[in-house]
């Protein structure tokens, strides 16, 4: 077992299969495959199963057992590398979905860029969910993310919520809060369960909506067209407002405010990285906080 394979086996687990972690280390299928055989066969068990097709594969219970270690093992080597070159500034790894990290969290990535600049900055976007999994094998060191889930040794409290609001195209044909709104021209986004029944309630289940996106920057390409409209966070629409001319209403009924939860681990590996990023984002509550209002 050396670097090599164990850091084989990590990319192939966070890109959930050969193929794509062949892309990712610009290597042959068949050398991700052989490096993964041969570590399963030093092991002498069966990390991986892969699905029909092999398009993408499932842990075995030790092989998200050995993940762990994996990724313990990891941050070791690259702490052992770091002490090697003499580098021993702090680090943070820090986690959101896309919209908290574009619109909510930019000016403290600009604070600590600016203030901390021996401070080690690693910034990562993924869904929810993958959030919790990511601050589990250590691969970040705090989260923000739109659901609460209990999970061992993780701590979740509420960072902010913010409402909902309705947006189109500043023109003269502004959309009015009290008519109902045609469904095939909104530019939809699931902004989580508590959005999505409430959305469901008034427009049914039916995939009625014309374009679906997995991210708010999409929705400055389509908003120039005054038939469209979008339901988005007050935070994303004041910032697409200052970019685009657009109009920002309350609609007569609301959907839920939008919650978004800070994670953290209890035994975090970069305890003092983790420590000034807490100040700093301490410090800009009150900036975060205006972005709501």
């Amino acid at each position: 077992m050396n670097e090599i394979s164990i850091k084989t086996f990590i990319n192939i687990v966070k890109h959930g299969s050969i193929t794509k972690a062949a892309n990712a280390m610009f290597l042959s299928q068949s050398t991700i495959s052989q490096r993964l055989k041969l570590l399963e066969k030093e092991l002498n068990t069966k990390l991986v199963e892969r699905s029909k097709g092999g398009k993408s594969i499932n842990l075995t219970s030790e092989g998200k057992k050995f993940m762990e270690i994996a990724m313990k093992w990891d941050n070791l080597y690259q702490e052992t590398v770091n002490l090697k070159q003499k580098k021993s500034f702090p680090t943070v790894s820090i986690g959101a979905v896309d919209s908290v990290n574009v619109h909510i969290l930019k000016n403290v990535y600009t604070k600590l860029q600016d203030g901390y600049s021996s401070l080690n900055i690693k910034i990562r976007t993924d869904q929810s969910t993958s959030l919790y999994s990511l601050l589990e094998h250590k691969e970040i060191d705090v989260g923000f993310t739109l659901k609460e889930m209990s999970v061992k040794n993780i701590k979740v409290e509420k960072f902010f919520e913010e409402p909902m609001v309705l947006i189109n195209k500043n023109t003269n044909n502004t959309l009015s809060t009290n008519v109902d709104l045609d469904p095939k021209y909104e530019l939809y986004i699931d902004w989580g369960t508590d959005f999505r029944i409430w959305h469901e309630e008034r427009w049914g289940t039916k995939n009625t909506q014309n374009i679906h996106i997995d991210t708010s920057e999409l929705i400055s390409i389509f908003i120039d067209n005054p038939h469209y409209w979008a339901i988005v966070p007050v935070s994303v629409a004041k910032s697409i407002k200052k970019v685009k001319p657009i109009n920002i209403n309350f609609l007569a009924e609301s959907p839920p405010n939008r919650v978004c939860y800070k994670i953290t681990s209890k035994d975090s590996i970069n305890r003092n990285g983790l420590e000034i990023f807490e100040e700093v984002l301490s410090k800009n509550k009150m900036n975060i906080n205006s972005t709501f209002v």
